[in-house]
């Protein structure tokens, strides 16, 4: 059972070890590249998560500037993925690492990728902002050269310096 001080050290900081995960699925264009990635892992309990990247172009900028859209959830028996679901198996900081490490292989590899864009999902009324603060604590943690935050009450843009 871990330990209420473990749990305080541990969000944000991304120390857990990510779960093994597979590219399951690319839609690409020849002159820009993959634009859509999926990635699938499985945890320790059998939750089946998917993981999606869509990344862009914003062609109003002065120079190459991409942004990556990032959403994942839970695949139900149905197939579908619900990214309201709350688990409740303990397995949070494991999914957050594993998003966290496939997060930074793609940066890696694209680097006009300037912007990230994610929402928090709020399966407690419009006002939930517990999924956003979250992840906001990874993404300081975790991207470097943050250079604006832009949070509407949902959706939240992170640019980055490359």
């Amino acid at each position: 059972m871990m330990k209420l001080k473990d749990i305080l050290l541990e969000i944000g900081e991304g120390t857990a070890k990510p779960y093994k995960y597979k590219l399951t699925r690319t839609e690409s264009d020849p002159d820009f590249g993959d634009y859509f990635r999926l990635y699938e892992f499985v945890t320790d309990l059998d939750t089946h998560y998917e993981v999606s990247f869509t990344i862009e172009e914003d062609f109003s900028k002065d120079e190459p500037w991409e942004f990556m859209e990032i959403e994942f959830g839970v695949v139900d028996k149905g197939g579908d993925t619900d990214n309201k679901i709350v688990t409740n198996k303990g397995e949070l900081f494991r999914v957050m690492a594993t998003i966290v490490d496939i997060t930074k292989s793609i940066l890696k590899e694209r680097k006009n990728i300037k912007q990230l864009v994610f929402t928090g999902a709020k399966n407690r009324g419009e006002d939930d902002q517990r999924r956003n603060k979250l992840y906001m604590a990874y993404i300081r943690k975790h991207v470097p050269n943050i250079k604006n935050i832009e949070d509407d009450g949902s959706e939240i843009r992170v640019d980055i310096r490359r």
